[in-house]
């Protein structure tokens, strides 16, 4: 599971650098981040806020998947990540 979720967030990113946009996840950290200088615990906040928000939203992206069977065979990714 732990790999399944690493692809899925290489895979965002890559979306985000393609785009040459940042993803509203990541505008929000950063302004978080910004806020929470120079405490750090402040920053470990705002880091455990955003790992959350990306893995909703990898689970919404996998959900997503699994719906339409077409974009991807769901069992030949699980059998994959749990090697």
């Amino acid at each position: 599971m732990k790999n399944l979720i690493l692809l899925l967030i290489i895979f965002q990113v890559f979306q985000t650098f393609a785009q040459q946009q940042k993803h509203p996840i990541d505008v929000k950290n950063q302004k978080c981040l910004e806020e929470a200088v120079p405490t750090t615990i402040g920053s470990i906040i705002c880091e455990k806020e955003a790992l959350k928000a990306w893995e909703s939203e990898m689970e919404t992206t996998l959900k997503l998947l699994k719906e339409n069977e077409k974009l991807l065979d769901i069992k030949l990714l699980e059998e994959t990540q749990t090697k």
